[in-house]
C-alpha cells in the first residue's frame, strides 16, 4: 500500500470569537484550526495529513452558518480556501458528564468554488475530558478559544480525496475487555485512552504521541492508575492514523499531598509488551473520533478496547 506519511500544520495563533448584530440577528464568529487526514478516493490507499484554518460564523436566532478553511495544505503541497453558502444547522445539547454541551449538526454542504463538496459534521463541545488527575507536562490542547469546541467533519475535494478532521490531543470513552491468563475476561467502562500527539516548534505533527490510559486496572484488587506509555509511533494510512509500539516500559502518575500535578515514575516490572491503535472515521461523515485498541502487558494479559472521543 502506498502511503505519504504526516506532514505538517501550522497551527495559527488561536484569534478571540467576535459577534455581530443586526437589527434582527447576532453573528458569532468561532475561529479555530484542525488537523486533516486526506484518503484518495480511488483505492489508490494514498493518503496524507495537513491542516487547515476554520472559521464558523453562526447566525441566531436563524439557526444558520456559514463554514470557511483557510491555509489548508494538499497532497500536492498546494494550498486550498473554501467557504460554504449560509445553511441550516441543527443545535442540540448533549448531556454529559452533569453538564449540557452544546452540539451543532451540518451536512451534506458544497464550497462555492466546487472544489469541496458533501461536507457534514459536528461543532461540538461534546468532547470526552481527560481523567481527573493533572500530570506535569501534558496540558489540554484544544482547538478554540471558545468553550472548546471541536470540528468533527468530513468532505471531498475535487472528486479526488476524502477529508477528515482530528485533533492531535483526543480522550476516548467506551468499553475496555481484559482477558487474564487464565482466560477470564473483566469488562470495564471507565477506562479513558488519550492520544498526546507531539507538535514541533514549527507546527508540524513529529510521528511521535503518548498514550495516557486513565482508570486502567489490569488485575483484581488492583488500584486504578494513570499509566503513561510513552514516544510510540503515529503513522497515517488509509484508515486513518495508526499508533503503534512494542516492549514499552510504562510510567504511573502518583500525586503528591497537596500537589495540583502528578508525576511520572518508569514502572519496568509491568511491562507493555505491544499497544496497537488504529484511528478511524465514523459512518455518519463527523471525522477521525473512533478507535480500537489491542495490547499485551506482563507476557500474559490481552485487552481489547472500542469507543469515541465524543457524544453523538
Amino acid at each position: 500500500m502506498k502511503k505519504i506519511l504526516l506532514s505538517s500544520l501550522l497551527i495559527a495563533g488561536l484569534a478571540v470569537t467576535s459577534c455581530t448584530k443586526d437589527e434582527h440577528s447576532t453573528t458569532v464568529s468561532v475561529p479555530m484550526t484542525a488537523f486533516t487526514h486526506f484518503s484518495a478516493l480511488d483505492g489508490s490507499g494514498l493518503n496524507y495529513v495537513g491542516g487547515v484554518s476554520l472559521k464558523f460564523n453562526i447566525k441566531n436566532p436563524d439557526n444558520t452558518m456559514k463554514i470557511s478553511g483557510s491555509n489548508m495544505t494538499t497532497p500536492d503541497l498546494g494550498v486550498l480556501s473554501f467557504a460554504t453558502p449560509e445553511s441550516r444547522i441543527i443545535v442540540a445539547n448533549v448531556n454529559m458528564e452533569g453538564s449540557p454541551r452544546q452540539v451543532i449538526g451540518f451536512s451534506d454542504l458544497n464550497g462555492e468554488s466546487g472544489q469541496v463538496s458533501n461536507l457534514s459534521g459536528l461543532l461540538t463541545q461534546a468532547a470526552y475530558a481527560p481523567g481527573d488527575v493533572a500530570i506535569q507536562g501534558y496540558p489540554r490542547l484544544v482547538p478554540s478559544t471558545l468553550a472548546a469546541y471541536y470540528p468533527c467533519m468530513s468532505f471531498n475535494i475535487s472528486n479526488l480525496w476524502h477529508v477528515n478532521t482530528f485533533w492531535p490531543d483526543m480522550t476516548y470513552s467506551g468499553m475496555t475487555n481484559l482477558v487474564s491468563p487464565q482466560g477470564t475476561m473483566q469488562s470495564y467502562d471507565n477506562f479513558r485512552y488519550r492520544t498526546y500527539m507531539k507538535v514541533n516548534e514549527f507546527g508540524m505533527l513529529t510521528g511521535k504521541t503518548d498514550i495516557i490510559i486513565y482508570n486502567a486496572v489490569f488485575a483484581p484488587g488492583m488500584p486504578a492508575q494513570t499509566v503513561v506509555l510513552q514516544d510510540l509511533t503515529v503513522e497515517s494510512n488509509a484508515q486513518g492514523l495508526h499508533i503503534s509500539g512494542t516492549d514499552i516500559t510504562p510510567g504511573f502518575v502518583t500525586v503528591a499531598d497537596g500537589a495540583k500535578e502528578g508525576t511520572i515514575t518508569p514502572a519496568p516490572q509491568f511491562p507493555f509488551n505491544s499497544f496497537d491503535m488504529q484511528i478511524s472515521a465514523d459512518a455518519k461523515g463527523y471525522g477521525l473520533v473512533e478507535t480500537t485498541v489491542n495490547y499485551r502487558l506482563l507476557h500474559a494479559y490481552h485487552a481489547s478496547f472500542t469507543g469515541s472521543c465524543i457524544a453523538k
